[in-house]
């Protein structure tokens, strides 16, 4: 069995019109020429746009975290630290920040420069500096997340991996450390206070915070003896978390 050898076109009885039918095929060629071309233009085309943006973060200030209520001394300096598992999130099981640990766990603040949130570092030698990013514990490498956010709302922090990507998901990790300015000629304070943010700088242009923390009263009136730290929303008094001896790297 071989190819049959078409001749003409009339031997797929298609009528033959000559010129017109010359250029109706030139044109067809042209046609699949053009759309051959802009095909390949497409995949040769770098898709730029589907790479994520990355935020740029590096260690500011280390130091073991503590909640600071001054209504309360018997709370001021005590370790915070993730213990559990007893949180899940999406089904996975995650470790809840508390308070009472019997270990002071050492934790990073690591000032980030994050577009989506917008907030920018400000630095004083002699003023009060104002730095932003996420609280990452030393040990296991894991930042600490809000559970959810708005107003009205009690939120926890749990242990999560940092996220990198400079989108959403800095809502949950973002905070803000403040840093006095001391009397002592080159000496640092020796107590910053760190606050949950929550929102980009775009919503919240006074720079007011919105958080308060205390610790979950709950849980500890039920026998545990590390009760959860907790973030409410509108912030109702001046409690914070902190760092005892701090170390600085600026």
């Amino acid at each position: 069995m071989g190819f049959k050898n078409f001749r003409s076109p009339s031997d797929f009885n298609i009528p033959w019109h000559g010129k017109d039918c010359v250029s109706r095929i030139t044109d067809l060629t042209m046609l699949a020429l053009a759309l051959f071309v802009a095909a390949s233009a497409v995949l040769a085309t770098p898709h730029y746009g589907r790479q994520e943006a990355e935020i740029q973060c590096a260690p500011a200030v280390n130091g073991t975290l503590q909640l600071v209520m001054p209504d309360n001394e018997d709370i001021t300096r005590t370790g915070a630290s993730f213990t559990g598992p007893d949180y899940a999130v999406a089904g996975v099981e995650a470790k809840l920040l508390k308070i009472f640990a019997p270990e002071n766990a050492e934790f990073y603040f690591n000032a980030c420069n994050s577009t989506f949130m917008g907030w920018e570092q400000s630095y004083s030698e002699f003023g009060i500096t104002f730095l932003y990013g996420q609280l990452q514990d030393v040990t296991t490498g894991l930042c600490v997340t809000a559970s959810q956010l708005g107003d009205y709302v009690t939120t926890y922090f749990y242990a999560a991996d940092c996220s990198t990507l400079d989108d959403v998901s800095q809502l949950y990790q973002f905070f803000r450390i403040e840093i006095q300015p001391t009397s002592v000629t080159g000496a640092r304070d020796p107590e910053p206070t760190i606050s949950f943010i929550g929102l980009p700088q775009s919503d919240d242009t006074d720079g007011a915070e919105r958080y308060t923390y205390s610790y979950d009263r709950a849980t500890l009136a039920t026998g545990d003896a590390m009760p959860d730290v907790v973030g409410t929303n509108p912030r109702s008094d001046n409690s914070d978390l902190g760092f005892f001896a701090p170390e600085y790297y600026f």
